[in-house]
């Protein structure tokens, strides 16, 4: 016997789910209904032996029984379904995979064939290499393919061994060799824990983000891994320098700083002219991602000041006082000195926490420092050089903290960032993909 889940199948039990309601009187014929077939099966009368004469017969009693509605049925149905095309896909690649190799075997047959004499180097070099060049292309595919699934079935789990993580490595290297190669000579520095690590994060990494570092493995090198002489990317040598002793248990997320300096690195490499694409990247309005982070704190920094003032004018110069570099800022009245106070203390009460990375350091570079959270760059003229201009290290900084939480699925820092930088957000999804 068969499982029968084809359309004509399933047309017949929706028949008889309505002809088992058209049949019910009222709930409690039917409880009592349900309480016999219950007592049917319990004596061993209900089963699908007794009624192999009628099966239609024993889906009723099931049915009826179980309650079983048209839309239940519908969702059992589309559950198969969905299964059904997906080993679909997965046999056609492999059947594929098998028809272009039995093209090679066949070509080569008609090449060493007596009767043909085309055994020579021109007939070969003629004919063979676009069969293996359609056999590595079916290969890819099936490969592909089953790095997804194991890709769905570890990213379902809460825990994965590292003897899981060497496996999904192994398999998704062997469909992309070049990229090992690449790979392993970047990470030379490493210890194996660590780059076991890295690649599991890099190779499980959702797309563009991947794409966007896999694409730039050569560009950059890996400096100082120990240290204190570590956390930063160095333009001048072309080097990210992390301290790989503590990334593992570092507080904002294992492998964090790795990914935000590796970020800055793609930052700087995109287009290899010496500047960052994060300061030349304008979206369809022609804004830059400095300019659309300037909007977003201003709005928000402006709404927080009215929560205290209704008065617009000392709104404006206490928006203008926070955001003009600390060299440019003028002197305030006493009242609006009070305020500022309150405005100062709000934002410090809500901007501790790790998952509020962003939120501290880049509201710090807007403001220079003024509003700060745990998350902080002292450095003198890092965000605002000795004439009070903004150094561009907002935007830089934004797009390396971004590409850290999608790396590592950061799913908390990330909400947060669009929290409290909305447009800046977008713009930066669209940088990404554009990267790809």
């Amino acid at each position: 016997m068969i499982r029968d889940f084809s359309d004509r199948a399933k047309q017949e039990l929706m028949n008889i789910v309505a002809q088992v309601e058209n049949e019910k009187l009222c709930d409690f014929t039917d409880w009592v209904g349900d309480c016999w077939y219950s007592f049917e099966e319990w004596i061993g009368l209900l089963n699908l032996k007794e009624d192999l004469s009628n099966v239609n017969e024993y889906h009723k009693k099931v049915i009826d029984k179980n309650n079983t509605t048209l839309n239940e049925l519908e969702a059992i149905f589309s559950k198969v379904y969905a299964v059904e095309a997906e080993y679909h896909s997965g046999f056609c690649s492999i059947i594929s995979a098998c028809n272009s190799f039995n093209k090679i075997l066949q070509t080569l047959i008609e090449i060493i064939s007596p009767e043909n004499g085309s055994f020579s180097p021109e007939k070969m070099s003629a004919l063979l290499p676009k069969r293996f060049t359609e056999y590595q292309q079916y290969l890819s595919k099936y490969g592909e393919l089953r790095v997804k699934k194991l890709l769905e079935h570890y990213k379902s789990m809460d825990i994965v061994s590292s003897d899981d993580k060497d496996e999904f490595i192994k398999i998704y290297e062997i469909y992309n060799p070049e990229k090992k190669k690449k790979l392993d000579n970047l990470l030379s520095k490493l210890t194996e824990e660590q780059v076991r690590e890295v690649k599991y994060i890099l190779y499980t990494a959702d797309e563009p983000y991947r794409s966007i570092y896999l694409n730039e493995l050569e560009s950059y090198t890996i400096g100082n891994v120990s240290g204190s002489d570590t956390g930063f990317f160095r333009p001048f040598d072309n080097t990210i320098n992390v301290d790989m002793i503590a990334e593992p248990t570092n507080p904002r997320g294992p492998y964090t700083t790795f990914f935000h300096e590796s970020g800055h690195a793609l930052d700087y490499n995109f287009y290899n002219d010496g500047n960052f694409y994060s300061l030349t990247y304008r979206n369809a309005e022609g804004k830059s991602l400095q300019d659309v982070i300037f909007e977003d704190v201003r709005n928000d920094i402006r709404q927080t000041i009215a929560k205290y003032t209704s008065d617009e004018k000392i709104q404006e110069n206490l928006l203008n006082y926070l955001i003009s570099g600390k060299n440019n800022r003028g002197a305030l009245t006493k009242k609006e000195e009070k305020i500022l106070e309150n405005v100062l203390k709000a934002y410090k009460k809500d901007i501790a926490g790790m998952e509020k990375e962003a939120y501290s350091d880049i509201y710090g570079g807007v403001t220079d420092n003024a509003i700060v959270g745990n998350y902080i760059h002292t450095k003198e003229n890092y965000w605002y050089d000795e004439n009070g201009n903004a150094t561009g290290a907002q935007a830089k900084e934004l797009w390396a903290e971004y590409y850290s939480y999608c790396m590592t699925g950061n799913e908390e820092a990330l909400e947060n960032l669009r929290e409290h930088f909305p447009n800046a957000a977008e713009f930066l999804d669209e940088m990404a993909e554009s990267m790809a």
